[in-house]
């Protein structure tokens, strides 16, 4: 009972696929054929709309086109048909646009596809080997470099060690020469820089002397003109007068 039941549902199941798929089918074939379709032309639109227009007073033509006839109708209906006539030219105008943006996104689709698809299997095979060889190349340059910055690393750290060491022999050879050498030229670089002070000192302390001598100096001799100017003054100021005879 239970092999019959899930045999029978996987009938089901299968007939509902093919239903599916059936269905899945035609409406692919019905859009295919709705796209295939061409629009109909604009005079033919523009013709149906005016037949078909329900708020018109006027029979098949609108008042514009009666030929040689002055027809008088009231300034409402006038409004209404420009406004009927405006709005008909702008869903034409729309539906056009749409129609020409579809075609035009068609034509550069299918310029497209073979733009695409021009590409042969030789010029692929050519490009990929064409990247591989520059990649390896890359690979190859930088594995040198690589290689050559090592082995200059290598040269320069045997060539530091090779120094250090032979300075540590010389040194440990000679170690009790080289303590005194240092003591005695720290000795005399101290008492070198202890004379160049003191002599700097010294000569600071005798330019300021000299610097206050002449201050005095100065001083001085303004005292002394001013002390003459005070007596020429008072000289001048008790002289008496003397009258001749004659």
């Amino acid at each position: 009972m239970d092999d019959k039941k899930q045999e029978e549902e996987e009938e089901e199941e299968e007939e509902e696929e093919e239903s599916e798929a059936i269905s899945h089918q035609t409406f692919v074939k019905e859009w295919e054929q709705i796209q295939s379709s061409p629009p109909p032309p604009i005079s033919h639109i523009r013709w149906e709309i005016l037949l078909d227009n329900p708020r018109s007073d006027f029979s098949v033509f609108p008042p514009s086109n009666h030929e040689g006839l002055h027809i008088s109708y009231p300034q409402h209906h006038q409004q209404q048909q420009q406004q009927q006539q405006q709005q008909q030219l702008h869903v034409l105008d729309s539906n056009a646009v749409d129609v020409n943006g579809e075609d035009a996104i068609k034509e550069d689709e299918d310029l497209d596809v073979p733009q695409r698809v021009t590409s042969s299997p030789c010029e692929v095979g050519s490009r990929r080997a064409l990247d591989l060889l520059f990649n390896s190349g890359c690979l190859a340059l930088r594995d040198a470099l690589m290689r050559k910055l090592r082995l200059g690393s290598g040269v320069l750290r045997a060539k530091l060690f090779w120094v250090a060491s032979l300075v540590r022999f010389r040194i440990g050879a000679n170690w009790g020469v080289v303590a005194s050498a240092l003591w005695w030229s720290s000795l005399w670089h101290l008492w070198w820089w202890w004379w160049r002070r003191r002599r700097r000192l010294k000569r600071e302390k005798r330019d300021s002397f000299i610097l206050l001598l002449q201050g005095q100096n100065e001083k001085i001799s303004q005292l002394s003109e001013q002390i003459t100017r005070l007596n020429e003054i008072l000289l001048s100021r008790r002289r008496i007068p003397i009258l001749d005879s004659s």
